[in-house]
């Protein structure tokens, strides 16, 4: 029969030492490093604000705006970039290019963060880590023809010429198929076989080849890239299939491969 008052009175009692340690004993301190919090209504003035400032090219005085965001929202992707490309224009590159290692983080569209990573890491002197952020780049759309031009000159400034050599052949494939696809089978042809004139193991100009010189009435030659493509990538399906429209052999099964 005591059990019950002692618990009504000592679960309130709990609760107000709780709140006086909180409050008194053991307060939260305030001070200009730790997070305030900003009100959507002091967010919006702000954003417009530094966009304004953006807009009229005042990137010091934009500083403060975008700071303070980027400091309320460490992940917004947008925030991020504003702030990159302020340090870029103060010429701050090493923190531009981690600003933008940030927006690669969180955009859900990566890829608008190339080229300006390379750019701020070259300008940093950190040639390493420009390539790097270049072929990270290139890795999100390889068949960009954006970033397979920004991965390949990073690859130049490094000294691996035959390294960009290759990769700008993938842009040569791409415009061959392009120009296939809008009839001007003339242009195709040409544009492949420069392709694999320096490149002549590559498997997707092999098929592009073989596709294109099908389509012009070189039926001989378009199945001898082929057969040679499937030598180059046994796993290569559309390989495969190209050339038994062909009649030169068997369509496969097994798992794709798709290249550049």
């Amino acid at each position: 029969m005591f059990e019950i008052p002692f618990f009504r009175f000592a679960v309130p009692c709990a609760i107000l030492y709780i709140f006086f340690y909180t409050l008194v004993i053991n307060p939260p301190i305030e001070d200009e490093d730790n997070h305030k919090g900003l009100s959507p209504e002091d967010v919006r003035l702000l954003r417009a604000k530094g966009q304004t400032l953006l807009d009229a090219a005042q990137y010091d005085e934009a500083e403060d705006v975008y700071v303070k965001l980027h400091k309320e929202f460490p992940d917004n992707h947008v925030y991020s970039g504003d702030l990159a490309t302020i340090r870029h224009w103060q010429t701050r590159y090493e923190e531009e290019a981690a600003l933008w290692e940030e927006y690669l983080q969180h955009s859900p569209i990566p890829v608008e963060g190339c080229p300006q990573i390379g750019k701020a890491y070259r300008a940093a002197g950190e040639s390493a880590k420009a390539l790097d952020a270049m072929k990270r780049c290139w890795e999100f759309e390889p068949t960009n023809s954006d970033m397979i031009l920004f991965y390949g000159l990073e690859l130049e400034h490094n000294g691996e010429k035959k390294h960009a050599h290759e990769l700008y052949g993938n842009i040569m494939v791409g415009l061959a198929r392009t120009d296939l696809s809008l009839g001007q089978t003339a242009e195709a042809r040409v544009l492949i076989l420069q392709v694999l004139e320096r490149s002549p193991d590559s498997a997707d100009a092999l098929l592009a080849a073989g596709i294109i010189l099908a389509r012009t009435g070189d039926r001989q030659a378009a199945r001898r890239y082929l057969q040679h493509g499937v030598e180059v990538s046994p796993t290569y399906e559309d390989m495969q299939i190209a050339l038994a429209a062909l009649g030169g052999g068997p369509s496969a099964g097994g798992n794709r491969k798709r290249h550049i």
